[in-house]
């Protein structure tokens, strides 16, 4: 028998001033906003109830626009026969008060209603309904959401944080890769009922806070009392056709959401409208707008409404005199501390608000191109949380496929290009000590020691001389040149191993924004995976250092250490002698006593300098560096060997963070 057909994922980005809602078949990214009525996504956050519904009782309780305006044009005399109740911005109210929660429960009961009715189905059945919540919002508050699911109808869903549906929503439109989730990565969501900040680190949310009394309602208010100044008379119109508030939470806010996008554009815009038939604004500024931002105070009006719903204006609201923009700021700041942000994610209202840019670029010392709106600002949100398990799906296939392929990619692949470029480190070592050591102090050591005659124990002592004072620059140029080595292969592996994860298919289809490079955005600073390598080869080179220098040392000095100067002195002697001809000198007889007594036979001038020959100083020296080269490689290929278990761990360790997605 065929398995069920798994029902659509949907999306719900539940939000104060607009809800949007995103279907996404199950186990693909095809995303498909819901439309309910109009040309928008967008749905009002806004119910309308009704005493008496008229001939078609199913109509209500109408939501949306539609709610809206039903009650925005109706007369006083409508309102009150028919018993209209309107009611918007209850989303920060669901907890502890009845009529908000009851206004959410039949506000999405309604859409899901409305969505059957143009052939939509929202039944979960055996698919997933996935609603985002303020991460700073607490338990209650999300255990108030699933409640509210469920009593609409649309089934169990699940709770996940709103800045993880940006996270995902930027993920899908390739804004960086998949398996690149960024350290230092900020989503802002300064909404219709909260400010909401998250600070994200290879997809995990290792901060977040805001508040959900600062949001874009108190510039409804500050809008609202901007229009009733310039309109002498308007507050006891409103008042006696009792359409405060539907001026206020509608014509307002429309007011508030145009000025925001002309100053965007234009810092010295002025904005004229007509709000509803009730009055007209003229000439709005940025100037004024901020001298009132600066020093706000809630109107009795604003008051009023949100008693209707049970809450009372906080201590600070209550005081007046607020700087709504410094009370951002602030927040920003303070729920930072002494992180570092490296990009920013604006989402909803955020990306139109031209404060919002600024301040994430001064407060937090960005460039314009670390700071990056969402192609879809509004529905980001219900974007990101419809393809949430189908980006499970795909993370998860990429990272069993990747786990089983990294061992032969180790071996076949990275370990030649570190062999390749740690090991030129030894022929570059072995170069610097010859030429800095043997040519610039044993040489000259060995010609004088010819000239005036050469006492085998005279030349040692002098070599150890030379050598003891080598020690430091020894180890300084041990460190430099594994350093060195170290960058090349880091920036060469980390080449290879991101183009390893892309040949995987993780980069989606889609853009990348101005300015990002291969790895995604431009320098954004998370760990990267050259950094991560850096571990293990950093590791190794301490590990050489102190083999290398130990190694050299030991054989400079002769004895029982490695005898790198052609078998030590003795053996440069002797083969000196030999290669001269002993029995030419008449010395033949007195092989054995020198070869006994070499370190305290003093030999003539004329024999020395032909046994410090050129030809004898160089067959030396190339053996002292051959020697070299040899003794250092050995030595990394002793401490190499570890290498590849180090290496599979810090790739093993990148793959599974694609699975950190799985703790949404």
């Amino acid at each position: 028998m065929a398995g069920k057909t798994r029902a659509n994922v949907i999306g719900i980005d539940f939000g104060t001033s607009n809800t949007y809602l995103t279907i996404c078949p199950y186990g693909t990214k095809n995303k498909f906003p819901l439309h309910i009525g109009g040309r928008s996504p967008a749905i009002d956050t806004a119910i309308l109830y009704a005493d008496d519904p008229g001939p078609d009782p199913g109509l209500f309780p109408l939501v949306g626009e539609r709610a809206t305006a039903t009650f925005g044009q109706a007369d006083l005399e409508t309102r009150a026969r028919r018993g209209y109740r309107y009611h918007a911005n209850f989303k920060p109210e669901i907890v502890g008060h009845e009529v908000a929660r009851k206004c959410a429960a039949d506000f999405l009961g309604a859409i899901r209603r409305e969505a059957q009715i143009v052939g939509v189905g929202l039944d979960q059945g055996e698919g997933s309904v996935i609603i985002g919540a303020p991460s700073e919002a607490g338990p209650a508050f999300r255990e108030t959401l699933r409640a509210v699911v469920g009593e609409a109808g649309l089934g169990a869903a699940e709770v996940v944080d709103e800045p993880k549906g940006v996270l995902l929503t930027d993920l899908g439109y390739n804004r960086f890769p998949l398996g690149d989730i960024l350290d230092g990565y900020l989503v802002v969501d300064f909404g219709g009922g909260t400010c909401d900040f998250a600070l994200m680190s290879r997809g995990e949310v290792v901060a977040s806070w805001g508040d959900m009394e600062l949001g874009g309602r108190l510039f409804d208010d500050l809008f609202f009392q901007w229009f009733l100044e310039q309109n002498p008379g308007a507050e006891e119109a409103l008042a006696r056709e009792r359409r405060e508030f539907y001026v206020w939470s509608y014509c307002c806010r429309r007011l508030k959401e145009d000025f925001s996008e002309t100053v965007a554009r234009d810092r010295r815009g002025r904005v004229t409208a007509e709000v509803g038939r009730f009055g007209v604004v003229r000439e709005l500024d940025l100037e004024t707008f901020l001298a009132r931002a600066s020093a706000y105070t809630p109107s009795e009006a604003f008051a009023s409404f949100g008693r209707t719903m049970g809450v009372r204006l906080s201590p600070r609201l209550l005081g007046g005199g607020i700087d709504l923009i410094a009370w951002f700021r602030d927040l920003l700041l303070g729920g930072l501390g002494a992180s570092r942000v490296r990009a920013v994610s604006l989402s909803g209202g955020s990306s139109r608000w031209f404060f919002v840019m600024d301040l994430c670029l001064s407060a937090l010392g960005l460039r314009p191109g670390r700071i990056l709106g969402s192609p879809n600002p509004f529905g980001a949100i219900s974007e990101g949380l419809a393809i949430l398990p189908a980006v499970k799906m795909e993370l998860e296939a990429a990272k069993e496929k990747m786990l089983a392929d990294k061992e032969g990619f180790i071996v076949s692949e990275l370990m030649p290009l570190v062999e390749e470029n740690l090991g030129g480190s030894a022929e570059c070592l072995a170069g610097r000590i010859t030429a800095e050591l043997f040519d610039g102090q044993i040489v000259p050591l060995l010609r004088r020691a010819g000239d005036e005659g050469l006492r085998i124990a005279d030349v040692e002592a002098g070599i150890q001389g030379c050598v003891d004072q080598y020690r430091e620059r020894l180890e300084e140029l041990a460190d430099e040149e594994i350093g060195s080595g170290i960058l090349a292969t880091r920036t060469i592996l980390q080449d290879k191993v991101q183009a390893w994860l892309d040949s995987y298919g993780l980069r989606l289809e889609g853009r990348l924004p101005a300015g990002a490079g291969p790895s995604g955005l431009v320098e954004i600073g998370r760990p990267t995976i050259g950094d991560q390598l850096s571990r293990p080869l950093v590791t190794v080179s301490a590990g050489l250092v102190a083999t290398w220098t130990g190694l050299i040392l030991a054989s400079l000095c002769g004895g029982g250490g490695v005898a790198l100067l052609a078998a030590g002195p003795l053996g440069l002697v002797l083969g000196g002698l030999g290669g001269f001809g002993l029995g030419h000198l008449g010395l033949r007889p007195w092989r054995g006593r020198i070869e006994r007594m070499a370190k305290d036979v003093r030999l003539p001038a004329a024999i020395a300098r032909a046994i410090v020959s050129e030809k004898n100083v160089r067959r030396a020296r190339e053996g002292f560096r051959s020697d070299l080269v040899a003794k250092v490689n050995e030595a990394y290929g002793g401490i190499s060997g570890k290498l590849p278990a180090e290496l599979d761990a810090v790739i093993a360790g990148e793959i599974n963070q694609l699975g950190i997605i799985n703790v949404f």
